[in-house]
């Protein structure tokens, strides 16, 4: 029978792109170990993988302490409302374009831009950027892991002062009264090494001491025991060697997760994602049940309304909210450019700034219970609880006011290591985020030379991060990572979110773009989009940059103030993610041709083979559903071909016509199916496969076919609807899917409006089956198979 070699066909070529290699070759390998499309890149075994692994990116340590810090700073629930303000409209909008860039095109931060070739210089900034971040990001996990053994233990060290690191300014704030350093004393007043002193006022080995140099048991701990601190950036003192093993040991476990890309990071993110909610919200529990949290909650929640006519806090906010979620950094280009050409990728879009946002408040909510719980036990008011100079003390939060709280809650040590277990995942989900931007932007720049040693690469990039991330562990490391904070990102991200709206919006043109989302998702997305990309977005950003400017000030640490060249060194820092922008224009434009405009022009056009990386995705999903099943191709007798021009591949006696560029509608997708079909196609090993196995699946399949026909006609719509339309509805649409319901339309006409002419049933068969035949024949000659 005819149909049985037209459901050969489809089987070889189902069989090959769901294995990639041969019978023989999948018997001893896993399906796992091979997880790559025919644009070779590795692909998410599931959307969750990719929601969880930008969430993870996004979510970081500074939702925990820094929300929180300015949510405190600017007057608790007015600053909610101009940070879910910001989020909406500027935040939401770039993140669109950063995962519709990276899924359209499969590239990622450098390759991405050959939609705009002159603007490339910002994937260079971005990888520069990455690059510096991901060294102290580390670090800072290197902080955690040291915490987190020193949890292990029956009492916490940082919740007394009866410690080798204590000095005679330590308070212990949890105790009415106890022992210290050997002596009877109390909170307002007793005696400290044979000296009266009190709370405000006191002398203690002769020295006077006041509450201004009073410091916690945890702030000694940071300062004296983790850090043992210097007395500046010029002290920079030796390395401190049990920072040095931590910071090993965070980039063994980040090369561990990594070694593999995504096939490996994809399936950690399920615990290092999930795990930091589950010990938020026991915290939560905790949290609200302590004595004076309704305080912190007030202080929160109810705003203080004469704060929003303040720019500060409108300022802070949007740059909180724009840091927070990571855009501009690349991250979300790179994990959209392993998805799969048609997902949805509104979703995430919409999905992911929610969560960090909510994550944030979330956070904040749980610190403002503690809050308001400390300012309980010291009977203070929720504003005055906590220095705000201490917060900002790098994480001072984090690793001094958090640790503190936790020190008062009964089975404390259980509590701490809960604490950082979650900071330690929360670390290495931006770690991975940043590493793999950096990894697969180098990858797909070099492929020849990297593509096959990626595992190797990744342990190169590792290596790297360790040892540029020694000088953070010295003594007086904490100058040098508070510097590159600073100023790290001062600039950069927003200035390639900028480009982003302004490239998007009026180089490339919303238009097109929105034809690419349909191309990738089959339905275009409403005005509004552009709306934000050409106009408020933009706007937004640049203020955003204003106001940084403006109320920037140097680096500080505490009351310690920078030296100028230490001040100068940041600035360098700061920019030397911008400087490549202007560099590479200068570069691109002196070896293009012709007059100035018409260089820029050119260069800011795409290039030739940006696009989708397969030929069959520069059709929309729609579009080639329908080849062989609307009304003009079945009824038009001069679009049927002789069906014995096309007994085969190897068996033809004319050219094959080719139904699919008639379905493009304009010159641009024209020029990338072209592109596409062009290209040289990979050489593949010949499939050896049973025929009677497959003529077994075949049958089955025919059968399937006639039951879908039979669910149709009891549906009701057959005058209406197209039945082929009900086959595989509501999936994200592969190769496979397409030529299945192809396939399984076969025995079933097409009722569009009216009924068909055909004489006969067998007659409308045979003519749908020589049009789907020359489809396979077309894909088969793509993809270079011989078969038996």
């Amino acid at each position: 029978m005819s149909w049985i070699n037209d459901l050969y066909l489809y089987l070889f070529i189902t069989m090959y792109e769901k294995n990639g290699r041969s019978q023989t070759e999948s018997q001893t390998e896993t399906q796992t170990e091979s997880q790559l499309e025919d644009d070779g890149r590795d692909k998410w075994s599931g959307n969750l993988d990719f929601l969880l692994s930008c969430v993870g990116y996004a979510v970081s340590i500074t939702n925990i302490w820094r929300f929180p810090y300015l949510c405190y700073k600017n007057g608790g629930g007015a600053f909610l409302i101009p940070y879910v303000i910001f989020l909406l409209i500027c935040v939401l909008p770039i993140v669109f374009i950063e995962y519709a860039l990276g899924q359209f095109s499969s590239s990622s931060v450098l390759t991405v831009w050959k939609i705009s070739p002159l603007l490339k210089g910002i994937g260079y900034g971005t990888l520069i950027a990455s690059g510096i971040y991901c060294t102290y990001v580390n670090v800072i996990i290197s902080w955690v892991l040291y915490f987190l053994y020193q949890s292990f233990t029956s009492v916490l060290p940082w919740s007394h002062c009866n410690n080798d690191w204590n000095t005679i300014n330590c308070q212990d704030t949890h105790s009415s009264s106890g022992i210290q350093n050997g002596t009877v004393y109390n909170s307002s007043f007793g005696i400290q090494n044979g000296t009266a002193y009190n709370s405000s006022y006191g002398i203690q080995n002769g020295t006077v001491t006041t509450n201004a140099t009073k410091k916690t048991a945890s702030e000694e701990f940071w300062t004296h025991k983790v850090l043992q601190i210097t007395d500046g950036i010029e002290n920079i003192g030796g390395i401190r060697l049990e920072l040095l093993m931590c910071l090993f040991v965070a980039w063994i476990i980040v090369f561990l997760c990594l070694c593999k890309g995504i096939k490996s990071s994809g399936k950690v993110v399920y615990v290092t994602v999930i795990f930091p909610y589950v010990v938020l919200l026991i915290f939560l529990v905790r949290a609200v049940t302590l004595p004076g949290a309704i305080d912190g909650i007030k202080f929160m929640f109810i705003p203080k309304w004469h704060k929003l006519l303040s720019s500060q806090v409108w300022g802070e906010a949007a740059l909180q909210i724009f840091f927070s979620t990571a855009v501009g950094w690349g991250g979300y280009i790179t994990f959209a450019s392993f998805n799969r050409f048609h997902h949805n990728l509104y979703r995430e879009a919409i999905l992911v700034p929610f969560i960090n946002g909510g994550t944030s408040i979330l956070a904040g909510f749980i610190a403002f219970c503690i809050l308001g719980y400390m300012a309980h036990i010291k009977e203070m008011h929720v504003a005055d609880v906590v220095d705000q100079d201490t917060l900002y003390l790098g994480p001072g939060l984090a690793f001094v006011a958090y640790p503190e709280a936790i020190s008062t809650f009964p089975v404390s040590p259980l509590w701490a290591v809960l604490f950082f277990l979650m900071m330690l995942t929360l670390g290495i989900d931006t770690q991975f985020g940043t590493i793999e931007t950096m990894h697969s932007a180098l990858v797909d720049e070099y492929p020849k030379l990297l593509r096959n040693r990626k595992t190797l690469f990744m342990g190169a990039i590792c290596c790297v991060g360790f040892l540029s991330g020694m000088p953070y562990v010295m003594n007086g490391g904490i100058y040098i990572l508070q510097t590159v904070d600073w100023y790290v990102g001062l600039i950069s991200p927003m200035i390639a979110a900028i480009m982003e709206c302004i490239l998007i919006g009026w180089i490339y043109g919303t238009e097109q773009f929105y034809d690419d989302l349909e191309m990738m998702t089959g339905k275009r997305p409403s005005w509004l989009w552009g709306i934000c990309w050409k106009f408020i977005t933009p706007t937004s950003v640049v203020l955003m940059i204003v106001f940084n400017m403006i109320q920037f000030t140097p680096v500080s640490y505490g009351t310690y103030t920078y030296p100028s060249w230490a001040v100068g060194a940041g600035w360098i820092i700061g920019f030397a993610s911008v400087i490549p922008i202007p560099l590479y224009i200068m570069k691109d434009l002196w070896s293009a041709e012709g007059t100035i405009l018409q260089r820029i022009k050119t260069r800011l056009t795409s290039e030739s083979d940006y696009g989708p990386a397969l030929e069959v995705n520069c059709i929309k999903p729609v579009e080639l559903l329908q080849l062989t099943t609307t009304e003009r191709l079945d009824n038009d007798s001069s679009n049927q071909p002789d069906v014995t021009h096309f007994a085969g591949k190897n068996g033809t006696t004319a050219e094959n016509p080719d139904p699919i560029p008639a379905l493009l509608h304009t010159d641009e997708q024209v020029k990338r199916f072209e592109r596409k079909r062009n290209a040289p196609t990979p050489s593949r090993k010949p499939i050896n496969i049973s025929k009677k196995d497959i003529k077994s699946a075949a049958e089955d399949l025919f059968e399937s076919c006639i039951s879908d026909r039979a669910i149709v006609e009891q549906s009701g719509f057959l005058d209406y609807i197209n039945p082929g339309d009900f086959v595989l509805p509501d999936r994200e649409l592969t190769i496979e899917d397409l030529l299945l319901r192809r396939q399984a339309s076969l025995n079933i006409p097409p009722f569009l409006g009216k009924r068909t002419n055909f004489t006969s049933q067998e007659e409308l068969k045979t003519r749908r089956m020589a049009k789907a035949r020359i489809h396979v024949e077309h894909v088969i000659e793509r993809m270079n198979l011989t078969y038996n």
